[in-house]
């Protein structure tokens, strides 16, 4: 008897289970949202006819290179809609089918991963001796990539040089020089380096071009160096903003990968490009997919080119980076309002903020993608615990 009621247990088991995740977000959309991590929660509920469309009867994969145009092994992919979206989003920083390629990733770790390991691969293919580099004060992904890539080329410690951050955030040009100067005395003939465009916390801005022609004064040029440049928090919006340095693909760097769920909000997602040559390919042809492996993940799923392409028609973005400045606003004014602090910085879609003073306040005012975190001081020596970062997007 107990087997013929099994299968109704388990349906009332599944019904439990839909409505405690319905009232956890219910409760969840009811408090501050955002906090403590950078994501834009900004008219989002527009969104959800797409998501219960995209998931009704069928699961989207987007198993391969969305720029194929041949049969793909996976019949039901929005391969089309990623293409379309990547090209869109590649071409502000002079990229094009022809001189770029790029998919759609997990994330920015996944981004950054892929960025790294073309450039490790396209180096060594001429080099023996490749050396890479960033900066301290970049994400955490950054130096996992360097350290887990830099194996294929040099044994398990593989030549890494970290470079120290002055008291923006950013890294360090002068101490940048020492380290590329000594490197060919270490056999170094060859330079893979990796530039932030936002950090998590200080949202600093690494010198691209400076760092570009320190590596070009000391003979790093051509195909002896490869620039990664790790743009997952401020790239969706840095090339609407007069006021940043314009970079481009292939002269200022060989690689870019930007987050979809920071600025844009509304999906878990990245995207990585890549300029066109060797070292794109992380193994052979796969057959019963129908796919060179290019990728660093597999399976792939389809609705996050169909919600970031959404959102890229939901707003005038001009406008939106003209309401997160708003936001930016706002928050040092109440700040100097509520708690007269004596001591903040405002870095583009940043406010860096006293720690101590904002434990409570953070407790129950919150924007809609805001991030609190610990933080080091512009002001002065670094120190980790005096500082919230808050991104007002």
């Amino acid at each position: 008897m107990a087997a013929v009621y099994e299968p109704k247990a388990k349906r009332a088991k599944f019904a439990d289970f839909v409505q405690q995740i319905e009232k956890a977000e219910q409760g969840a959309s009811e408090g501050p949202r955002g906090m403590g991590y950078p994501m834009n929660f900004n008219e989002i509920g527009e969104l959800a006819e797409l998501r219960n469309i995209n998931s009704r009867n069928f699961i989207c994969n987007n198993c391969g290179d969305p720029f194929n145009t041949a049969e793909a092994g996976w019949k039901s992919n929005t391969f089309k809609t990623e293409a379309s979206l990547l090209q869109q989003l590649m071409k502000p920083w002079g990229g094009n089918e022809e001189n770029c390629w790029g998919y759609l990733t997990t994330g920015g770790t996944e981004g950054v991963m892929k960025g790294v390991s073309a450039g490790v691969r396209r180096l060594s293919l001429l080099h023996k001796n490749v050396l890479m580099i960033y900066c301290s004060q970049a994400h955490y992904s950054i130096g996992k990539a360097v350290h887990m890539l830099s194996g294929e080329r040099s044994g398990s410690k593989g030549t890494i040089a970290t470079i120290p951050p002055n008291v923006k955030g950013e890294m360090r040009l002068d101490k940048l020089e020492e380290v590329v100067a000594a490197a060919p005395l270490l056999g170094v003939d060859a330079i893979l380096c990796v530039c932030t465009i936002g950090t998590t916390f200080m949202g600093a801005n690494d010198d691209v071009r400076g760092v570009r022609n320190i590596l070009a004064a000391h003979g790093f040029t051509g195909d002896k160096v490869y620039m990664h440049l790790d743009a997952a928090l401020n790239g969706g919006w840095w090339n609407l903003d007069p006021s940043t340095p314009k970079y481009q693909l292939g002269s200022d760097f060989e690689s870019l990968s930007i987050s979809g769920h920071k600025w844009y909000g509304g999906f878990i997602g990245g995207s990585v490009y890549i300029l066109k040559g060797e070292g794109l390919a992380e193994g052979k042809m796969v057959k019963y997919v129908k796919m060179v492996d290019k990728m660093i993940s597999g399976s792939r799923p389809g609705d996050t080119a169909v919600l970031w392409q959404a959102r890229l028609y939901q707003f005038d973005w001009e406008e939106e980076l003209a309401r997160c400045k708003d936001n930016c606003r706002f928050l040092v004014g109440e700040l100097e309002a509520s708690f007269c602090f004596s001591r903040f910085v405002r870095v583009l879609l940043k406010v860096c903020f006293e720690k101590r003073r904002c434990v409570r306040y953070c407790s129950f005012f919150c924007f809609p993608a805001c991030q609190f975190d610990i933080q080091n001081s512009p002001c002065q020596a670094p120190k980790r615990s005096n500082l919230f970062s808050c991104l007002a997007c």
